[in-house]
């Protein structure tokens, strides 16, 4: 499946302000499961860019914006193509991942620190949580983290939110909803305390009903027309997992991966920063579209 990303973010200044270096991930990297058939990077005001990998392997561009601006917008085009592989597929000698979930020494040492969580205080109310919907039930890993989701899915409200940041779960477990990013993080941690190694996923959502020019709740998906965020958990003879608790999705070409990291702070689209008068700059707009290519 061929799909074209346009997300575009925009600042307007009530006065020219100084700008500084941002950061920006937003180019996914190719593999099996994806490949990227362009890739462009507009920017206003113009600017040098250079691309990295940070510690996880994620493309990265520095900007190194200069000088007095009224405006900035970082404006990403993608045109890439999705080959989704549903789990099971995935399995080389036919055989369940078995629960509880258990790591070779060598995998272990390499996923160390997808292991341990990120906010070890949280531990007890998770127990409590996962003991309540029997989540350590059965010996196979992939149900077991099927359940995991669907657990999710179903026991918080979706509520957009636009300021940044991510709820802690015990917070997302005190206010009963939140958002994409606040379901993911939940998962990861709590997949954690059931013995996976977990990753926290950046990128974007296909939603049909936005082609039809549904646009504002996302469709029928929550959390499309903007960047959204999922959870990876490595099962072992499988290996890395797309698991969206926002919308109960898995093996599907609709989660376009940007990239993944150990917790979500990690995972900021773009980041930088302007010096200026007090109250010359508000947030900024996000625009984001994704559409599908008839296939011919």
């Amino acid at each position: 499946m061929r799909f074209t990303i346009t997300h575009e973010t925009r600042y307007t200044f009530s006065q020219p302000v100084e700008l500084h270096a941002h950061r920006a991930m937003l180019r996914p990297r190719d593999g099996h499961h994806l490949r990227v058939v362009s890739a462009t990077l507009a920017l206003s005001p113009n600017a040098p860019v250079i691309w990295s990998f940070d510690v996880f392997g994620n493309s990265i561009c520095s900007i190194a914006f200069v000088g007095m601006a009224q405006d900035m917008a970082i404006t990403s085009t993608l045109e890439l193509e999705r080959f989704p592989a549903a789990p099971e597929s995935m399995v080389i000698d036919g055989r369940q991942a078995a629960y509880p979930v258990h790591y070779s020494p060598e995998e272990r040492r390499d996923l160390a620190t997808l292991i341990l969580m990120d906010d070890e205080r949280a531990v007890p109310d998770l127990e409590t949580w996962i003991d309540a919907r029997g989540l350590r039930d059965g010996d196979d890993a992939l149900q077991l983290a099927r359940n995991l989701m669907q657990s999710v899915h179903d026991g918080f409200r979706y509520e957009s939110r636009y300021d940044q940041g991510t709820m802690r779960p015990v917070d997302l477990l005190a206010s009963g909803s939140g958002t994409c990013r606040d379901y993911a993080f939940f998962m990861m941690e709590t997949a954690r305390v059931l013995g996976f190694a977990a990753r926290f996923a950046t990128g974007y959502l296909y939603s049909p009903a936005l082609d039809n020019g549904h646009m504002g709740g996302g469709g029928d998906y929550s959390g499309a027309a903007a960047t959204h965020a999922w959870t990876e958990l490595f099962l072992p003879g499988i290996g890395w997992v797309d698991f969206d608790p926002t919308n109960n999705l898995t093996g599907t070409a609709d989660l376009i991966k940007v990239a993944s990291v150990r917790k979500p702070s990690q995972a900021i689209p773009i980041a930088g920063s302007f010096t200026g008068p007090a109250g010359s700059g508000g947030p900024p707009q996000v625009t984001v579209t994704v559409t599908r290519q008839q296939q011919v």
